[in-house]
């Protein structure tokens, strides 16, 4: 969170700035993966993108899974601007609930399935 002080910082502003125009002007891969489970930081896929340059279309934290449906993760997939053909879930992340719920929407959109820690 941050308050007025905060929104008047220029050196903060022009670092915010020069991120987004960094990734903006950033070279994309032909392809993307979805991201599924763990927190709402996704500190595991976080972790991929920095050691493995992954690019990570959109991330579900556990607490959603429950309510994904095969609708709201073909949108995660069409809304990315590189091809998914990989779905990574954070498997110590997700519960059997949550995978019985998952894995099923995820093969019938036919997506590879890989636990992040093989990714």
């Amino acid at each position: 969170g941050s308050d007025e002080t905060y929104w008047r910082h220029e050196d903060g502003a022009r670092a915010v700035a020069a991120a987004a125009l960094d990734c903006a002007r950033a070279p994309f891969a032909e392809t993307a993966v979805i991201g599924f489970g763990g927190t709402h930081y996704a500190s595991k896929f976080n972790k991929l993108v920095l050691e493995r340059d992954l690019q990570v279309g959109h991330m579900a934290p556990k607490y959603t899974i429950l309510s994904l449906t095969r609708d709201v993760i073909l949108q995660m997939m069409n809304r990315s601007r590189e091809t998914v053909k990989t779905a990574i879930i954070d498997w110590k992340g997700t519960n059997a609930e949550q995978k019985a719920h998952l894995l099923p929407l995820l093969e019938s959109l036919d997506l590879n399935v890989v636990r992040a820690k093989r990714a």
